[in-house]
């Protein structure tokens, strides 16, 4: 008697498991439904359940065995990938440096002829597939202690897709740009070729709250203070920030600057003592009424919260640094960007009591985080017992 599988069923099973985070599961039906179909879908699907369970290895080798990372770019970024994880960075730095631009292109020349693989190669936009490409191998450069050329790819992806904030973050997070730097790479983004206006004042409003603070403590730019304080009269230097909205291109007024020195300060203050002198310029463009609102709507948003917190600490202002982040972490206790600008602030304000419980609890749920252990260190340095 002939009976028929429905191998759609099993695909669902896959993804559904998958969602639910219960990989195994994932793994199991997978490996079957390769089984039955062979397909280079499915195969990729099988060794994306590898990669989730970490069998990196074994999902690089399924890729490879059935040269699916020679055609495809979603599988050869996945080889790639699990390469990197592995830790095999020659590997994968050998295996990005075959990547093809045929690779980015649409179905026609990839070689599929079902409505399934086409849409497999369809589903991911060429740019981003571009920018997780060029990030990809800037995480490379980086593991390689090649600061340089993983800046390089790091702006790259940049380029390729404005929105690829993991590149962004790279460069920022880990000191890759001088204060400069940061300002110039935000000015030659295509910003406006990507996105509507309303979006460019978002990203713009986003990014730049991420740039340095510590090199000429200031106030928030235009956009900022818009989305964080509205135009209500709690506005801190209300005077001062009232004269600030988004159609005005005025300077800002560098507050006293402090004596706050880090490694980062030291060896950028050469490369941007010209540019420390001169005033920012907002990148605004005038917005109507409703985008304004939602621009303020993203005022909601901890990261934000975070950025403004960070400027009020480079410029010691430790009470209203203390007040916001106290607000942010009732919100989100353990955010990881907060949480060193909160301890630092309680170091400030020798507050050794709240950093004790504070340290207590990280190190109790996190013990091998650093931030656990930097709070750890805080508190025995306020108590004097280094």
């Amino acid at each position: 008697m002939k009976t028929n599988v429905n191998i759609e069923n099993y695909r669902k099973l896959v993804q559904t498991y998958i969602d639910l985070h219960v990989y195994n599961a994932a793994l199991f039906w997978a490996d079957k439904v390769v089984a039955l179909t062979g397909n280079p879908k499915d195969v990729y699907w099988l060794a994306q359940c590898m990669y989730l369970l970490k069998q990196y290895h074994r999902a690089a080798h399924l890729l490879r065995s059935k040269n699916l990372h020679k055609s495809n770019f979603t599988c050869c970024y996945l080889t790639a990938r699990c390469l990197y994880e592995a830790s095999e960075l020659s590997e994968a730095l050998k295996l990005l440096d075959t990547f093809e631009p045929y690779m980015f292109i649409a179905k026609d020349n990839m070689g599929f002829t079902s409505e399934y693989d086409i849409k497999f190669v369809d589903e991911t936009s060429k740019n981003q597939a571009y920018a997780s490409y060029l990030l990809l191998r800037g995480k490379v450069f980086e593991a390689m202690d090649n600061r340089g050329l993983a800046a390089d790819c790091y702006k790259q992806a940049l380029v390729a897709d404005v929105h690829c904030y993991e590149a962004f973050e790279s460069l920022i997070k880990y000191q890759m740009l001088t204060a400069a730097e940061e300002e110039e790479l935000l000015a030659c983004l295509p910003i406006s070729q990507e996105c509507s206006t309303e979006e460019a004042e978002i990203l713009l409003t986003l990014y730049e709250s991420k740039l340095k603070k510590y090199q000429t403590p200031s106030l928030p730019r235009p956009n900022e203070s818009k989305i964080l304080y509205g135009n209500s009269n709690s506005m801190p230097n209300n005077k001062l920030l009232s004269s600030l909205n988004l159609t005005t291109h005025t300077s800002y007024s560098p507050m006293i600057p402090t004596s706050i020195s880090t490694p980062a300060v030291t060896r950028n203050n050469d490369k941007n003592i010209v540019k420390s002198n001169e005033p920012r310029k907002p990148k605004t463009t005038p917005m109507d009424t409703s985008s304004n609102t939602r621009l303020m709507k993203l005022k909601n948003s901890l990261d934000l919260q975070v950025a403004e917190a960070e400027r009020l600490y480079y410029n010691c202002d430790y009470q209203a640094c203390n007040l916001l982040t106290e607000a942010i972490l009732k919100m989100d206790p353990y955010h990881d960007a907060c949480l060193p600008i909160h301890i630092s602030c309680q170091v400030e304000l020798k507050q050794s009591n709240k950093l004790f419980t504070l340290a207590h609890n990280l190190v109790d749920l996190y013990p091998n985080l650093a931030i656990s252990w930097f709070a750890v260190g805080c508190y025995y340095y306020i108590i004097g017992n280094c």
